[in-house]
């Protein structure tokens, strides 16, 4: 427990090792224990914010140890009521800090809300909802085609583009809700792992159609089965990205000033949808490059990336270059599913260049930047507000 309690000093407790000390606080006599050390070890605050509590904890506590021996008393009246003073203040400062850490509380993760189903949409206008445990669910409207749904993952059968097929194909729609992703195997073999907050409408079948066309709003990445006489094509609010085989990052959110792509293998061609066709204004990426669309000017550039840090996240990880606070915000509000206000203006004009790994948790990443860049935030009406 002295371990805890040191931890505690330096901020530095995960939630689990919190509920552990809150938990040993509920009883009295350890609330008597824990003002004693808050008393003898005020001083070394600044140590354990200056380094990690489990590198130095040997350390300090040989000096808490210390701090505990008797010590002479002081002459001086002034010393005395200096030390009543620093005593009493301690002794208030060790209440506020229990009462804090046994009151009922409103944490970061009591927020964070991954249970929304995925929705998927039939060309009919029916809803199904998409829960874990099902197993099975029938994506037409008429039943003649079947997928099976088990784990977040949709497969639909294959070989239905060989079949003759009348008329236009039903397209379905796939609603993947933030705190959510979603994987997706469309007739062809097509592969496609949809991010949280997507939306994506997809033919059931490509049968008797010239192109496999698709549509997009939010990030997705697509790994294309070849098929040079049927070009795929993935369209969005602003642009069109065409492909035969190929595998490539798409991101497109409403919210965001640009669409982009990032091509990993095979070769694609983009243009924005204002320009006449695809012959002008679009541009041929090769695999490494990505493909920036702004959307004020119409125009798109080009540049070499490292590919990674733009399909991490189908890993779960988090990686940010370069960016804004606020569109870390952003990603975080759609990764996580909670609502986000920050109220410090400057703060969120700063870019950052930090990476979170898998199933890291909210609190940590907010942990994060308080402790490295200053940044403080409270709970308020289930809302995270930063200051």
């Amino acid at each position: 427990m002295e371990k805890l309690i040191v931890k505690f000093l330096s901020d530095s407790l995960t939630q689990e090792e919190l509920e552990k000390l809150r938990d040993w606080l509920a009883i009295p006599d350890n609330q008597k224990v824990f003002e004693s050390y808050v008393k003898s070890n005020q001083d070394l605050l600044q140590l354990l914010h200056s380094a990690k509590a489990d590198e130095t904890y040997p350390k300090i506590w040989n000096k808490i140890k210390e701090s505990e021996k008797p010590v002479k008393k002081l002459n001086s009246r002034i010393h005395i009521y200096t030390a009543s003073a620093a005593v009493l203040v301690l002794l208030l400062g060790s209440v506020l800090i229990m009462r804090h850490l046994l009151s009922p509380r409103v944490v970061v993760e009591d927020l964070v809300d991954t249970g929304k189903a995925v929705v998927l949409k039939l060309g009919n206008g029916q809803t199904q909802v998409l829960n874990m445990s099902d197993t099975l669910v029938n994506v037409t409207n008429d039943g003649s085609v079947k997928g099976v749904f088990a784990a977040d993952q949709l497969n639909y059968y294959q070989g239905e583009n060989t079949q003759a097929a009348q008329g236009a194909p039903e397209k379905n729609t796939i609603e993947v809700p933030n705190g959510r992703q979603f994987k997706l195997v469309l007739s062809d073999s097509t592969i496609v792992y949809l991010n949280s907050g997507t939306t994506f409408t997809y033919p059931v079948h490509f049968a008797n159609a010239d192109k496999r066309e698709v549509f997009l709003q939010g990030e997705a990445f697509f790994d294309v089965t070849s098929d040079k006489h049927h070009p795929f094509v993935v369209c969005s609010d602003d642009i069109h990205v065409e492909v035969l085989g190929t595998r490539f990052n798409f991101s497109g959110y409403e919210k965001q000033h640009h669409s982009e792509v990032v091509l990993v293998e095979g070769a694609v061609k983009m243009a924005g949808k204002k320009t006449k066709g695809y012959s002008m204004g679009e541009v041929i990426l090769k695999p490494g490059f990505k493909g920036e669309f702004h959307k004020d000017t119409d125009s798109i550039a080009v540049e070499e990336v490292d590919t990674y840090l733009f399909t991490a996240w189908m890993n779960g990880k988090l990686i940010f270059r370069d960016k804004t606070f606020n569109e870390i915000l952003e990603t975080l509000e759609r990764h996580f599913n909670v609502k986000i206000i920050n109220r410090n203006e400057e703060l969120g004009a700063s870019r950052f260049n930090t990476s979170f790994g898998k199933d890291v948790k909210l609190e940590r990443i907010l942990f994060y930047f308080k402790k490295v860049y200053g940044m403080d935030y409270s709970i308020e009406e289930n809302t995270i507000i930063i200051k």
